[in-house]
């Protein structure tokens, strides 16, 4: 039982992690569906029509025909007009994902219920099995959008039909419902561990793996991306940081406790600077950090008593050996500044800090 729990439990997660870190892939993909779900409809429809006037003479076109074919151009240009925009509010799109669903199922219920009252219905359990694959939307909008249908499939019978025609459809909708809801889980589960997946394999390829920091393409392509598109009035401020006689902790202690070191200094910068600064290791003992929207010049001062304390603390097998580090920044004041120029500033500050004897900050303003 337990097993089944942890099971169930990591499925949540992995649905949770999936549903908000994909969220504007998830709204384009349903804004896509819905395109080519109501063109797909439209045709069918179409096809089907044309069939029943061909076997069935009697037959005759219904409203609801028409309605559907209404419900279905009008979600398609709605969605067709959201993607020209690139509207990726999730919660907006699911929400008419839910809408549209519940519009085509009325109109399939009063055909299926209120034209042939003395007959057996038969779309509605079809219907329930094709709904998972419809959309992407969490198990919860799935599953009360299904509900909300069922309830309404219910209440149409007992208006028109026998009890004994009622209890057998119900029976059947109920099955195809069960069968849906499990259908559901399974195809979001495969889609969620896709994700799960993705996202396991885009962080390994861009992490440096001993750190747990940024790898250098990856810090560099960042931080060159960001000093292209950041706005006028925000200074930004780029570091790089270079350990203080690491050559010495290995030829001292092996390769395995520098190893060591480079982990905790990798963990240090990750509690030193903000969630959205770029931290990188640019190769060996040298890092890189893009510092964003810098208000307060003397923030680097701080930040440098700050990883100059943390890298105090550290130990080397009880060993008196004092870990520290130089660094060289550079405050960018200018819009459309490139990082091979900021680079070279903050380069040139690390080795003036190396000059000065080390276990310290040299900073320049680039104006």
């Amino acid at each position: 039982m337990n097993k089944v729990l942890c099971v169930l439990r990591e499925n949540k997660e992995i649905r949770e992690k999936y549903f908000s870190t994909a969220k504007e892939e998830i709204s384009d993909t349903n804004l896509h569906l819905m395109i080519w779900i109501g063109i797909f409809t439209i045709v069918i429809e179409m096809i089907l029509l044309c069939f029943a006037k061909m076997l069935l003479p009697a037959w005759v076109l219904k409203q609801e025909h028409l309605q559907m074919a209404m419900i279905n151009l009008g979600f398609i240009f709605l969605a067709a007009k959201l993607k020209s925009i690139h509207y990726k509010n999730d919660k907006v799109v699911a929400t008419l994902c839910m809408v549209y669903m519940l519009l085509i199922a009325t109109c399939i219920i009063k055909i299926d219920v209120f034209y042939e009252p003395e007959t057996l219905s038969s779309f509605i359990p079809l219907l329930f099995v094709v709904t998972p694959a419809a959309f992407v939307l969490s198990l919860f909008r799935i599953y009360l959008t299904m509900i909300l249908v069922e309830i309404e499939y219910i209440i149409a019978l007992f208006m028109v039909k026998d009890a004994i025609l009622v209890y057998a459809d119900i029976f059947y909708s109920l099955a195809g419902l069960s069968f849906g809801m499990l259908v559901t889980a399974i195809i979001l589960r495969l889609r969620s561990k896709d994700n799960y997946d993705k996202l396991t394999y885009r962080h390994l390829s861009m992490t440096d793996s001993l750190t747990g920091v940024l790898n250098k393409s990856t810090a560099l392509s960042q931080i060159g991306r960001y000093l292209l598109t950041r706005i006028d009035n925000t200074n930004c401020a780029l570091l790089i940081i270079d350990l203080d006689n690491f050559k010495k902790v290995n030829d001292k202690y092996g390769h395995q406790v520098g190893d060591r070191l480079l982990n905790q200094v990798g963990e240090i910068l990750h509690e030193a600077f903000r969630g959205n600064d770029i931290v990188g290791r640019f190769g060996g003992d040298e890092f890189v950090v893009l510092m964003k929207n810098i208000f307060d010049d003397e923030i680097i001062e701080r930040k440098c008593e700050e990883i100059l304390s943390l890298l105090e603390s550290l130990t080397l097998d009880e060993e008196n050996f004092k870990i520290s580090c130089s660094m060289g920044a550079v405050i960018a004041k200018k819009k459309n500044e490139s990082l091979e120029r900021l680079f070279k500033i903050a380069d040139d500050a690390l080795y003036e800090a190396k000059a000065m004897g080390k276990n310290g900050l040299v900073k320049k303003i680039d104006k």
